[in-house]
């Protein structure tokens, strides 16, 4: 993203890779720069995007339709979702005149839950998530290795929530956009 604003900024990349009976399928990662008409600008610092990287890069369109084509099948998850979502559906409105529809969890909201059923006030952010279940730090701000790090992470509260490795839909908390 070159920035936090869905109507002011552009997405630059999407990244995703997928779960499948609790386990992370390391082939099925992929990483989509997306061509930005007015650039990555000052948001080079935190994701590392350069122009030069991004020019001539796949359109939001051709990105977006990559991953259309897994959501039937997928529950997406994120980490913070409502910034991810409004960025994907301020594009999808844009090109296909449509919102996507999909199911979603949210690793972010789950933690949030947890600490308050603990009494707890810690950080939200993905690295401090992340070494609570002693999982290692990973790099930030890209698309593919944030969905790398979310899915750990998703893997590791699934244990933690249902002490199991190949958990029910109906013991996840599920949501709709």
């Amino acid at each position: 993203m070159s920035g936090l604003d869905p109507k002011k900024a552009q997405l630059l990349s999407i990244g995703w890779i997928l779960i499948e009976q609790g386990k992370i399928i390391n082939n099925s990662a992929r990483h989509i720069l997306v061509h930005a008409e007015s650039g990555a600008g000052e948001s080079t610092k935190v994701h590392g995007l350069f122009d030069a990287e991004i020019a001539g890069a796949k359109s939001v369109a051709s990105a977006l339709m990559s991953l259309i084509k897994l959501i039937p099948d997928s529950i997406l998850v994120f980490h913070h979702a409502p910034i991810d979502i409004q960025f994907l559906q301020t594009a999808a409105r844009d090109i296909f005149r449509t919102p996507l529809l999909f199911s979603y969890m949210d690793t972010l909201a789950i933690e949030q839950s947890r600490m308050a059923l603990q009494g707890k006030q810690k950080s939200l952010r993905l690295p401090e998530c992340r070494k609570r279940y002693g999982l290692p730090p990973s790099q930030e701000h890209n698309a593919l290795t944030d969905a790398i790090a979310t899915a750990e992470l998703f893997l590791a509260q699934i244990h933690y929530l249902t002490n199991s490795t190949n958990p029910k839909l109906n013991q996840l908390p599920l949501e709709s956009s």
